[in-house]
């Protein structure tokens, strides 16, 4: 089976009254790619059940008569005369969550089974973008006039100067004062018109329907047990993705060469959308890049022939004084191609294409099919969450989904920032595991040291044990003074008896020589004594380091002696006898 990521998955849902057609897009590397489609016909859930959905409001009138007539099907608003043009002017009915038509408002079981199907070919959660048609969207043109500045720079067709700038405080004040039905302020968008004057700006203001199918939907989901609310990020209209759509060939045919970003469509060039539906027709012109003019044709429909549609849009284009088209785009349920050749007819200058071929590139997803033209509705919303490069800022940036409806993923952009912080998140919870583990270390230490202490120490009072330790301190205290005193007593003692241990041991060494007394003198001490012989004096002076101050000599008187024990017999001071 295979396996894609989430974040990569798009599911662009369009949502019709009577089908539900989605579009299951990969988005990677900046390369979307068709994976899938669906189609699912949305069925009455009275019809399912069995039972018949009661209309009080039907009910009182029915009893009000004596008789009943019905001519063909329960459906009356189907019989009349350009039903699709006047059906929608008759007030609605609450059918608490019914459509008087047959058709469910919801569709939570045709989506369910799209996201079932999903996830049985391996394609988890995808993002869900919608789609709504004009049986769930309100067109409303609002025109404001320029002032000051404003008018100034749309004059010199300068529009970052603020010519285009929307104020969607004002555009709101002036729908709520135009538009007598009521609408959520949050669920308003704005895609700017080309300006028919130089100091107006026209604006198309889009908004959903106070009961659409998709926020029903949404609500019932929630609702509902072991039902998994998809991840939906966008809800789009019809004319800004056709526009948008549009806006995009436009660009990649005016792109020469090697150029990496498409030139912006000359604003002199003129283009034309037509979708006919089943149950009315859309046309929009555009002048450059710019809608133009908006039209819903409720009494055309893609069943009449190929030259009444080609007819009706030649009026409105006579009508609102449109210059020559150069570029004709095509979308029907029924009869493309016979459609696609009529205009060819009536537009001989112009680029007749099928808007099927703008989405043809992503993959073969069977458009040739009958009754396939709302999937380009689906491919649309599903291509505002990619980031392909071919349709980058071609789309109008609008969504009518609820803040509070809207999922988002988390997603961290995978930059050098990142590791970094990795980085440095890391290394602090490293120094806090450290600094934990030594404080832990240090308290293990000191609770040992105080359980080594003995029982009654850790259970005496505390000033008890801060009066002993005075105690030994003042003892010890008078223990370094007493021997600072000794100390004083005994200085230079021993460097005396030093002395003498030196001169007793050098005279010895010496020998033949005798010190008779020796007294200090400052710093010296003087020695005085007897010698056999002079050099005697000299040898200790030397091994001593001293000087010599005086000699004395004295003769020593002469013995007798005799002939044969006269040591110095030779000797002339020998004494002969």
């Amino acid at each position: 089976m295979q396996k894609s990521k989430s974040s990569e998955l798009i599911l662009g849902v369009m949502v019709t009254s009577k089908t539900l057609h989605a579009v299951l897009i990969e988005n990677g590397n900046g390369n979307a790619r068709v994976l899938r489609r669906f189609t699912r016909q949305r069925v009455s859930r009275a019809a399912q059940s069995g039972l018949m959905t009661s209309v009080p409001e039907l009910q009182e009138s029915s009893t009000t008569g004596d008789f009943t007539i019905q001519f063909g099907d329960n459906d009356a608003a189907s019989n009349l005369f350009l039903s699709s043009e006047f059906g929608g002017s008759a007030p609605a009915v609450d059918t608490g969550g019914e459509d008087i038509g047959g058709f469910s408002s919801t569709f939570v079981l045709e989506l369910g089974d799209i996201l079932a199907e999903c996830r049985d070919a391996g394609y988890e959660d995808p993002e869900v973008a919608f789609c709504a048609d004009s049986s769930d969207v309100t067109h409303v043109e609002l025109r404001t006039v320029k002032e000051g500045k404003a008018a100034a720079a749309a004059e010199e067709g300068d529009k970052k100067a603020g010519g285009r700038k929307i104020d969607r405080n004002l555009l709101l004040k002036m729908l709520g004062e135009q538009y007598q039905g009521g609408f959520d302020s949050n669920r308003v968008g704005f895609m700017a018109m080309t300006s028919l004057d130089p100091k107006e700006q026209r604006f198309l203001s889009i908004f959903p329907k106070q009961r659409d199918s998709v926020i029903a939907t949404l609500l019932a989901m929630r609702e509902q047990q072991n039902v998994r609310v998809p991840t939906v990020r966008i809800m789009d209209a019809e004319v800004p993705l056709y526009v948008g759509l549009a806006r995009a060939t436009l660009r990649r045919a005016l792109r020469r060469g090697n150029e990496t970003q498409a030139p912006a469509v000359p604003p002199d060039r003129h283009s034309l959308i037509v979708r006919a539906g089943t149950e009315d027709t859309l046309v929009l012109f555009m002048r450059g890049e710019e809608l133009f003019h908006y039209e819903s044709l409720r009494s055309l429909t893609a069943y009449e022939s190929p030259e009444t549609i080609c007819s009706r849009v030649l009026l409105q284009q006579d009508e609102h004084g449109i210059s020559d088209v150069q570029h004709v785009f095509l979308l029907s349920e029924e009869r493309e191609e016979e459609l696609v050749e009529s205009f060819e007819m009536f537009f001989p200058d112009a680029q007749v294409d099928s808007l099927r071929l703008v989405v043809s590139e992503l993959g073969d997803i069977g458009l040739d099919e009958a009754n396939t033209s709302p999937i380009i509705g689906a491919v649309g919303a599903a291509l505002r969450l990619t980031d392909d490069a071919r349709y980058e800022g071609v789309f109008d940036d609008i969504n009518l989904m609820p803040r509070r409806l809207i999922k988002r993923r988390f997603r961290i952009p995978i930059t050098w920032h990142v590791p970094v912080m990795g980085l440095l998140v890391g290394l602090t919870v490293l120094f806090f595991f450290y600094r934990y583990m030594a404080i832990e270390d240090n308290i293990t230490s000191t609770r040992e040291l105080l359980l080594s202490y003995p029982a009654d120490i850790m259970e005496a009072d505390p000033r008890q044990l801060q009066a002993r330790i005075d105690s030994f301190d003042a003892v010890t205290a008078s223990y370094l003074n007493a021997l600072n005193v000794l100390d004083g007593l005994l200085h230079g003692s021993d460097q005396w008896s030093r002395t003498l241990e030196k001169i007793s041991r050098e005279t010895s060494e010496v020998g033949s020589i005798w010190i008779d007394s020796w007294r200090p003198n400052g710093q010296m001490l003087e020695i005085s004594g007897n010698a056999t012989s002079r050099d005697r004096i000299v040898q200790l002076a030397q091994r001593i380091d001293g000087n010599i101050e005086a000699q004395v000599f004295s003769e020593i008187k002469r013995r007798p002696c005799s002939p044969s024990a006269c040591a110095c017999r030779s000797s002339s001071n020998c004494r002969k006898p």
